[in-house]
């Protein structure tokens, strides 16, 4: 069955379900995506909100878990960071100094750093989406879009939720919220959950133990005093926790024959590929997603290297012949090596003196799991004070985090490579808004923002003794760096509307914006000599690279916003928008394998513009919501970061001019008191106009030799599927004394690429994803038990590559090793909640 085929079966099962009622009207939501409180009817901009209650019964633990189901949104978790993408647009996560291009607010906080996005979700009023660039209320680098999140505070009454939910792969939560009055005018809420993962559906191939689990926990606490009914002074702190083990990954593709397997040239020479190797000597199996994983560095290669000379009946002298005169070529190294004269101590006997010392299994940095960790901290103050007809607000906050992150980018279990990053994070901001009686033939806002921020990177990758200088007897390198950020954004904003008459109103705004950066980045290089088991603390050598990098990434610009409503009836508006928004610059900091400085050092600011008409109604005595958007933007100095695999290095910079060009529609539809249907859909073009830098596949570079660039002009963008399509019906009916409760969310979506670079195992066809859950709760709704399965047709979506950094083939006709990293497929579980208060 085609995928139009399922979405119109999906149709007619919600028009069987439909019970012969009358239709009712549906319930009001409200945004805050204009920094008002509005019916997001009455917003002229694309923008999805998800209320509290639909995150809390589908069970979303972060925002990554909840993008599957919003058309034209993708978030996921990537080997270095979180990648968020609108509408075919993001930001790379293989810069570490990057902002993102979807900008992130947490109670109207900016969330500079992409890491921010892995909190967990817990006791939320509602997500906001919000599509397109968006320079006036959003204003930083929110060039693809914003993404709103919004905490519940304390009530009139007091009131709280307590739900835990267990299910398969081990997967539990516990979430809690409650709060209310404490006295007349102070109220607080407490609230918290603790999410873990235990079994991510991976093992590690050699220890069997789980990979890809993760520990995410957080609390909350929120104040609110109102000593005045004009005047309201609202605190909160919160601190997350999140832990995992192992990025889910392993290897689908690799060359195990003996005269074509081989490393990575540039820094291993003369060892076969990780992947023939873990498929030789481990077992691991190349042709089924069967959650095997190598990680770590609990194995040394030359143990496995004897064991299958072993194996294969050969002994060490016979590697000092020219491997083609054996009978059958060397079954690991192959006849394709000839051995050349080499004065290398450590390992004399092999062809190509492999720099891959012994031992390297018993050092300290080459035995840490794969672990990605980061502790955050929260701190705002928000005050609104009504001074006769107009409203000051004052809001000023502080983020700070701490992250510590060991990867390992061959996936492999054997001592070769493995990369260290630290990174501190601190961000104070304040923000001034002056707000006029919305009820005027011209309202208006006037805003000031002043944001400082000081980002302190750390990147140590750990390989053999290949690039680089390296003094008499070292063993094995280290090169990194060291990157100090300060940073400084002040922007004026406005926005007015001027009510021409009744029906038609005018909005004016924009922001000016100054930004201000300066980074420092510091080389550094150590070494291993034989007897150390750590690198530190008296390997490390600062500026072994060469002096430091400094240097400006300064922009400013005055981005306008314009637009036109019509109320075209009572319960339906048309708008039309314009606007621009700029991506700040920055400094280039990625694993800077062979050391040294990155050339250049820093890359420019990314700009957007576009135009978005859009179509806003009630229909059907307000039983029927519909909206749509049309929109096309054009973005140039798209910032990039590719990696050249066969130089094993990256590469930073501006990647020329794009556009997205397309439509969204998405409403509600409350057919019955008891039946309502939830929809939207996204047809979207996301192409480059220009960029002729990117990266070759590794078929191509053995094709055309390097460099080798892609002109990629006329070709989608990556994880830009042409339509994406989502239904979320939800029927209500008696189950004896009980009420029940069945919902569904399914999403339907066209086929995309996951990189640029046109590499087969990186296509993702057309797919699906279908989530049920049934639930009965009492007459009085004071708890409620569900039943819940996700991706109940086991879709096991393939959503990322496993690194080919030590994987490669000989082999002209084939690209080199590669893998994938796929969703967890099919699970189920059960869910329950007790409401207690008002």
């Amino acid at each position: 069955m085609n995928v139009m085929s399922k979405v119109t079966l999906a149709g007619a099962i919600g028009l069987v379900l439909t019970p012969t009622v009358f239709a009712q009207q549906l319930e009001e939501i409200v945004v805050t995506a204009t920094r008002r409180v509005e019916n997001l009817q009455d917003v002229p901009i694309s923008v999805t909100a998800v209320t509290g209650e639909a995150i809390l019964r589908g069970g979303f633990s972060d925002m990554e878990d909840l993008s599957i189901f919003v058309p034209n949104l993708y978030m996921r978790d990537q080997f270095t960071g979180q990648s968020i993408i609108i509408r075919g647009i993001g930001t790379s996560t293989g810069n570490e100094a990057f902002e993102q291009a979807v900008a992130q607010f947490h109670d109207g906080v900016y969330y500079a750093r992409d890491n921010l996005g892995q909190n967990s979700f817990y006791d939320l009023e509602r997500v906001e989406v919000v599509r397109g660039p968006q320079p006036t209320f959003a204003g930083q680098s929110a060039t693809a879009g914003a993404l709103n999140y919004i905490s519940r505070r304390p009530g009139d009454a007091f009131a709280g939720t307590i739900t835990a939910s267990y299910g398969s792969d081990e997967e539990s939560s516990v979430e809690f919220g409650f709060g209310g009055p404490v006295t007349d005018n102070f109220g607080v809420r407490l609230a918290g959950r603790s999410y873990q993962l235990d079994d991510a559906g991976y093992t590690d191939i050699t220890t069997g133990a789980p990979l890809g689990i993760k520990d995410n926990d957080a609390v909350r606490l929120t104040g609110v005093w109102s000593p005045s009914d004009t005047f309201e002074l609202t605190f909160k702190y919160e601190t997350n926790d999140v832990w995992q083990v192992g990025t889910p990954r392993e290897h689908t593709r690799c060359d195990t024959r003996a005269q074509y397997s081989t490393a990575h040239t540039a820094v291993t020479r003369g060892m076969p590929s990780v992947c023939a190797l873990e498929a030789l000597f481990n077992g691991a199996t190349l042709d089924v997603l069967d959650g095997l994983q190598g990680t770590g560095g609990s194995q040394d290669v030359w143990e496995v290297v004897e064991a299958l000379d072993a194996q294969f009946g050969l002994t060490p002298g016979d590697r000092t012949r020219n491997a083609g005169t054996l009978p059958n070529g060397d079954p690991v190294f192959g006849n394709s090596y000839t051995p050349v004269a080499c004065s290398d101590p450590l390992e004399p006997r092999l062809p190509g003196c492999s720099p891959v010392a012994r031992g390297l299994n018993n050092v300290a940095e080459y035995n840490f799991p794969e672990e990605r960790e980061h502790q955050s901290n929260v701190f705002v103050i928000d005050m609104n004070w009504d001074v006769g007809d107009y409203t000051l607000s004052f809001t000023t906050s502080n983020v700070e985090y701490d992250k510590h992150d060991w990867l390992d980018p061959d996936g492999g279990t054997f001592a070769i490579f493995t990369d260290e990053r630290i990174e501190t994070f601190d961000q104070t901001s304040f923000e001034f808004r002056i707000t006029s009686p919305i009820d005027q033939t011209f309202s208006w806002m006037l805003g000031a923002y002043k944001q400082d921020s000081d980002l302190d990177t750390t990147i140590d990758v750990f390989l053999p003794r290949t690039l680089g200088p390296a003094p008499p007897g070292a063993i094995a390198v280290s090169f990194g760096g060291d990157l100090l950020e300060d940073a400084s954004w002040t922007s004026l904003f406005f926005a007015g509307t001027y009510n021409v008459t009744d029906s038609v109103r005018v909005n004016i705004g924009g922001r000016l914006q100054d930004i201000e950066k300066n980074g420092n980045l510091t080389p550094t290089n150590a070494f291993l000599f034989p007897g150390m088991t750590t690198y530190y603390p008296n390997g490390r050598v600062r500026n072994a690279g060469g002096a430091a990098a400094s240097g400006n990434a300064d922009a400013d610009d005055t981005l306008p916003e314009f637009g036109i409503e019509w109320d075209a009836g009572d319960n339906s508006m048309l708008y039309l928008k314009y606007a621009e928004a700029l991506k700040a610059g920055g400094f280039v900091m990625s694993p800077a394998i062979g050391g040294g400085l990155p050339n250049p050092f820093s890359y420019l600011p990314e700009f957007a513009e576009g135009v978005e008409f859009g179509f806003k109604s009630l229909l059907a005595d307000g039983s029927v919501e519909l909206n749509l958007a049309v929109y096309d933007v054009d973005y140039k100095n798209l910032q990039v970061s590719i990696f050249l695999s066969e130089e094993g290095r990256f590469v930073t910079g501006n990647a020329a001019e794009a556009h997205t060009t397309g439509v969204e529609i998405d409403g509600r539809w409350a057919a019955t008191n008891n039946f309502t249907l939830g929809f939207a859909a996204a047809l979207n073009e996301a192409e480059y106009d220009r960029y002729d830098g990117a990266d070759c596949n590794t078929l191509d570079v053995k094709i055309y030799g390097r460099p080798c660039f892609n002109d990629l002009a006329g070709h989608s963008l990556p994880i830009s599927p042409d339509y994406t399509v989502s239904f979320m019906p939800e029927f209500n009916f008696s189950f004896g004394e009980m009420q029940a409760r069945f919902g569904a969310m399914m999403v339907f979506s066209d086929g995309y690429s996951l990189s640029n670079d046109f590499d087969p195992l990186a296509e993702v066809p057309s797919n699906h994803r279908i989530d049920v859950r049934l639930s009965i709760s009492p007459p009085n709704g004071q708890w409620e038990v569900a039943l819940y399965g996700r991706d109940i047709t086991d879709e096991r979506l393939k959503v990322g590559g496993a690194g080919s950094f030590q994987s490669k083939t000989l082999d002209q006709t084939l690209h080199d090793g590669n893998g994938t990293a796929r969703t967890r497929g099919s699970r189920w579980g059960i869910q329950g909640s007790y409401f207690f208060g008002n």
